[in-house]
């Protein structure tokens, strides 16, 4: 589990990425006024593994994703899809 406030105190050995805006942290949607109401998908996964040196501070969304499911070791995953436009 995680609290509310993780990113600001995250757990030992816990490492936060890169987001799709090439910075650190949560930023929300953010559609272009006026679009229909876009998805967006909030994934969370657990695995039975330490990360390496493969994964850092640097690493993006995309390369976590893709690298959990090469190594093949996710034990459970939860996804939320949400709406939202402007």
């Amino acid at each position: 589990s995680l609290s509310l406030d993780a990113a600001k105190n995250l757990p030992a050995g816990a490492v936060q990425g890169y987001n799709d805006g090439g910075a650190t942290g949560y930023r929300g949607p953010c559609p272009p006024p006026g679009d229909r109401p876009h998805r967006y998908y909030f994934t969370v996964s657990a695995m039975n593994m330490v990360f390496g040196p493969a994964y850092g501070p640097g690493t993006t969304g995309a390369r976590v994703g893709f690298l959990m499911n090469a190594v093949g070791k996710i034990l459970a995953r939860g996804q939320y899809l949400g709406l939202y436009g402007q």
